[in-house]
């Protein structure tokens, strides 16, 4: 079902930290989504329900979420931090637990966990 919203996401910011006094981006490379940052963006524009009552009173804004890729390609330990309402931010929530297992993140050849922040913006179309 399509959405009659606009979900952009603003940036991606892959924060690696695991590495305690060492280079963290030596020899590293980040998680992956399958199918890259374009899938993503097509997952979450397909997945994110707009709730009803924030759509009707016109709330929008930018949920800042941060999640850990862990080294199994998992999603794990979801947090929103700030977002334009409660509702909206437990559907940003939602949509990232339910997403497809990622390509892990390696440091020295090794899987690692990486923590990542993501703000999604939520705007009800005019």
């Amino acid at each position: 079902m399509k959405n009659c919203f606009l979900i952009l996401i603003c940036c991606l910011l892959t924060n690696i930290s695991f590495a305690y006094g060492k280079n963290a981006f030596a020899d590293s490379i980040p998680p992956a989504y399958p199918g890259g940052e374009a899938a993503m963006i097509k997952f979450l524009s397909e997945n994110i329900k707009y709730p009803p009552e924030d759509m009707r009173r016109g709330v929008s804004g930018i949920v800042r979420l941060s999640f850990v890729i862990n080294s199994e390609g998992k999603v794990k330990r979801v947090r929103a931090h700030a977002g334009p309402s409660r509702k909206i931010m437990q559907e940003a929530i939602r949509v990232i637990k339910i997403m497809p297992d990622w390509t892990p993140g390696t440091l020295d050849g090794k899987k690692v966990s990486v923590l990542f922040n993501l703000p999604i913006r939520f705007n009800v179309p005019s």
